[in-house]
Parts: C-alpha cells; sequence; structure tokens
C-alpha cells in the first residue's frame, strides 16, 4: 500500500489500528481567564485509536477527531411540532435540562430548543497519548462533574481536556472504564455556573422509528447537533476474526450522523433524554452513511454507579 491511509480506512493488514498523525494541542484557556466566543474548532490531525476488528465491511469509529478542513455541519431540520423546555433544578444550582415528552416517541424533536436546552452539558473532549493525539465528546451527567465517554476515546490517554460550550477549557481524570462495552467516566472540577447536567433516559424502553438527535465534536467541529431516527435495536457489532475484542452487543442503531469526533457524545431522544453513548459507524468511506450505532445508556448506567 503506497499511501498512508485516510481516518477511518480499515487497514487491509487487519491490524485493529488507523492511520495516525501528530496533534499540536493549542495552548489551554484558563478556568480563571475570560473565555472566547463559542465557534466550532477547525478541523487539525489528530491521533486514533481503532476499536473493532474483524467487521466484513469497511469499520469506522467516530473516535477522536480527523485531519479535515471544512466547514461546520451542524445539522437543522424543519420541525412539525413545538415542545416546551422545562428546568428542573438539584439542590446545588446545577440545571437539568430536558425537552417535555412529545407524545409520539416518533414526533418530530425541535432541534432548535434541544440544542439550547442541553448543548452546556455537552462537552468536547480532546486526549494526549504516548503516541500523539486525539478528540471525542462526552456529556456531564451529576453535580460531581462525572462524565461519560467511549473507552477508545481515552484508551492510554496520558493528559484529558474538556471543552465547554463556552469555549473553557478544564482538565480531566479518567477514573473508570468499561472496554467490553466501550464505556468510560471522567471527573473534573468544573465550575457551577458553567455546569449543566443531562438527563438520562431508559434505553430499554427505545423502539425502532423514534427521532434522536446526536451531539458531538465531528472532525473536531464541537457542539455539533444532527438527527434521525432508531433504525434498529439490540443489535451486535465487531468480535470474530482477528478482533481480540469480544463483539458489542445491545446496540442502538441510528441513522442520525456519527462521524470521527462523535465518540462518546449523547443520543438524545425527543424528550431530550440521554439514551445512548454514540459510538461508531459502518460503511464503505470515511464518514456516516447512515448506519451507526449507540451504546445504550442503561449498559453506562451501571458503570456509573460503580463510581458513586
Amino acid at each position: 500500500m503506497n499511501r498512508t491511509p485516510a481516518y477511518g480506512e480499515w487497514l487491509p493488514s487487519g491490524a485493529g489500528t488507523y492511520a495516525e498523525a501528530p496533534k499540536v494541542a493549542p495552548p489551554p484557556i484558563g478556568v480563571g481567564q475570560a473565555p472566547p466566543p463559542a465557534r466550532p474548532r477547525s478541523a487539525r490531525g489528530t491521533g486514533r485509536r481503532g476499536f473493532v476488528a474483524g467487521v466484513a465491511a469497511t469499520a469506522l469509529f467516530a473516535s477522536a477527531g480527523g485531519a479535515v478542513a471544512g466547514s461546520l455541519a451542524t445539522a437543522t431540520l424543519l420541525q412539525r411540532r413545538a415542545t416546551s423546555l422545562t428546568a428542573v433544578t438539584t439542590a446545588a444550582p446545577i440545571p437539568v435540562v430536558t425537552m417535555a415528552s412529545p407524545a409520539s416517541p416518533a414526533a418530530a424533536i425541535d432541534l432548535p430548543a434541544l440544542y439550547q436546552a442541553v448543548a452546556s452539558a455537552v462537552v468536547g473532549i480532546q486526549v494526549s497519548t504516548s503516541r500523539g493525539g486525539g478528540e471525542g465528546s462526552g456529556f456531564i451527567v451529576d453535580d460531581r462533574s462525572h462524565v461519560i465517554t467511549n473507552n477508545h476515546v481515552v484508551e492510554g490517554a496520558t493528559r484529558v481536556t474538556l471543552h465547554l460550550l463556552d469555549g473553557t477549557t478544564i482538565p480531566a481524570q479518567v477514573i473508570r472504564t468499561d472496554a467490553t462495552n466501550d464505556l468510560a467516566v471522567l471527573r473534573a472540577t468544573i465550575p457551577v455556573a458553567r455546569r449543566a447536567i443531562v438527563k438520562l433516559g431508559n434505553s430499554d424502553a427505545v423502539k425502532p422509528g423514534e427521532s434522536v438527535a446526536a451531539m458531538g465534536s465531528p472532525f473536531g467541529f464541537e457542539h455539533s447537533i444532527t438527527s434521525g431516527i432508531v433504525s434498529a435495536v439490540d443489535r451486535e457489532l465487531g468480535g470474530g476474526g482477528r478482533s481480540r475484542r469480544a463483539a458489542i452487543t445491545g446496540l442502538i442503531q441510528t441513522d442520525a450522523s456519527i462521524n470521527p469526533g462523535n465518540s462518546g457524545g449523547p443520543l438524545f431522544n425527543a424528550g431530550g433524554e440521554v439514551i445512548g453513548v454514540n459510538s461508531m459507524g459502518v460503511g464503505p468511506t470515511s464518514g456516516s452513511v447512515g448506519v451507526n450505532f449507540a451504546v445504550p445508556i442503561n449498559t453506562a448506567k451501571k458503570l456509573l454507579e460503580a463510581v458513586k
């Protein structure tokens, strides 16, 4: 092979890794500094870590960023039904923001309202490793600043930095991982004024045809939103062949775009609840072709309980 494989290409050797490139991280913004206005960061070359081997089709992890330049791709759709926002405040002044549940799970999501409600609880994740670095996504789940993401986003990390919606950067530590289900829990010290938390839904109740929205940092464009439906539930992916890892089971399949950098971000239902952790896609190209997968949030809840 006479060229360097682009991110997302499965290496013909079946080695289970993706093309890697060095990455120079920008100087961090201190918590005490006034952050710059939130804007999409331009994509830059990053290292990536593969996760699923032995998939017959070309496998794509929506993991830590890619050497891609272009305009920010955020999805906006015409909405047919308006839903009102609700804000629930915990004992501490930490907003838990969700959407009012629609009459039907298949109802269209009010994407602008959803974005306004939950974007501040979604984080970009920048990782440094001994082999380079990469990017992914995550979301804040409680008032102790625990963040859920994918294991393959932070595997081998020597430094993890969270990027908040307002541009502030916060260091984080990996405190628990579940490689079998490609999940990880991070902990950070996020100021109360800059911290919002998502509401976790019940992934056991998810049905094909439901409207969903994914948020994350595709190709380094942080806090992007895409939408679609649940295509199927209880899918299995990976394992077999030369893979040293077991297949992940119980996955939620969706046609909402999940690209490199989306890994670890939340998959929301029409009520603004997180029902899955965006993890990977399968297809013949390095971008989403509408066959994407999320780890059920009920699986992530079990891992989260282990750290409380």
